[in-house]
Parts: C-alpha cells; structure tokens; sequence
C-alpha cells in the first residue's frame, strides 16, 4: 500500500485560501488596531529535519500586513488572507503561532494499518523597528508609545525593517499512528523521524 507525502503549506509564511464569507452578500470584518506596515519578506530555509516528507523550497518570498492594538498584534498575508493574532511589545518584538491538523491517511483494518493525522505547528517570531521615520518630537506629540498611536504608527511615508524567524513543526496528532511515514519503516515514508521541523530566516522592508 502506498503512502502519499504529506502535503501541508507554510500557513503563515505562503498564502492560504482564505475562509470563504457565509454568504455573498457580507462585508469583511474592519481590520482592526493600526497599521504598522504592510512588508516585502523574502525568506531563506535555515533548516530542514524533516527531509522529502515536508520539502519547503530554499526560498520565498510575500507580502504580509502588520497592525496593532496594544500588546496584539495582526498578521495577514496578501490583500485577503486570513488574519492571525498574535502579540506585540513597545519595543516592536513579536510573536504569532498557529496550530493545525492534516490528515495522513485513513485507517485501514483489512491490512491492519491504523489512522495517521499530522500536527502542524508554526510559529513567527521576530521585530520590527518601531521607531522608524519618527524623531523625538513627534514621537510627543503622537503619545509615545502608549495604546495605539505613536510608535505603533508612523504615518504616511514611514518605512520599517523587519526581521523573524518563521519555524514550522510536524509531529503526530496523540491518538493516532504514523510510523509508516517513517524512512525507517521501509514502506514508502519520507520522514527521516517525527516530530520534525523547518526554519525560514525573514528580512524585508515596509512600502513607504
């Protein structure tokens, strides 16, 4: 019997289809918090120890929005991907996390061979220049760095640096077996050991 590969994306770091509305007649949500910026990423693979079972490309690159409210913090990839919440600091680190399941296959009692569902872990840690564009004088005359005005938003013209790390973990869900998937097992899996995971070095800018 024939394993196939699992097949999951870089939810935070590559574009996801986004939840499509209830129905066609409803606005999107407003964005919430201020913008911080919107960046052009380009990311490079650190490290990969789960070998041809998750093969993410050397590079990549994207687009992704940044707001603030207070010490949350939201991520969007493109003009229409899902939002992911996270947090912010004044100093401009931040954190978002990301928790999913994939499914490996089903179970298959004829040839005794149990369920496997992946867990996909993704985190983005990283930080960004708060206080780009912004002298001592407006950053007064904005409120400093407190809720969400003044550092959190530099206005019109402001470019900022951003630098993270984008990690990307693969284990088994607990309930469920997923040995088959293993090189070792000899049976056609591609994983090397499980959990896994790969990193992604992120750098980029913010459009002015």
């Amino acid at each position: 019997m024939r394993h196939a590969p699992l097949a999951v994306g870089i939810s935070l770091a590559l574009l996801t289809p986004p939840l499509a509305l209830l129905s066609t007649g409803c606005k999107p949500p407003a964005a919430p918090g201020s913008a911080v910026g919107t960046f052009a990423l380009a990311g490079t693979l650190e490290e990969n120890t789960c070998g041809a079972g998750f093969s993410p490309t050397p590079s990549i690159t994207f687009s992704a929005e940044l707001r603030r409210s207070g010490p949350s913090a939201y991520w969007r990839m493109g003009d229409s991907g899902p939002r992911v919440q996270g947090t912010i600091d004044d100093d401009g680190d931040f954190h978002f996390r990301q928790t999913s399941q994939v499914e490996g296959w089903a179970a298959d009692p004829v040839n005794g061979i149990p369920a496997c569902r992946f867990t996909q872990t993704e985190t983005i840690d990283g930080h960004v220049d708060m206080d780009a564009d912004l002298d001592a004088g407006e950053l007064e005359a904005d409120g400093g760095s407190d809720g969400d005005a003044g550092a959190s938003d530099a206005g019109p013209g402001a470019t900022r640096a951003m630098s993270a790390t984008n990690r990307i973990e693969i284990g088994v869900t607990p309930g469920f077996d997923c040995s088959l998937a293993l090189v070792s097992t000899g049976a056609g899996g591609q994983f090397p050991s499980l959990p896994c995971h790969a990193s992604y070095v992120l750098e980029g800018q913010s459009a002015p």
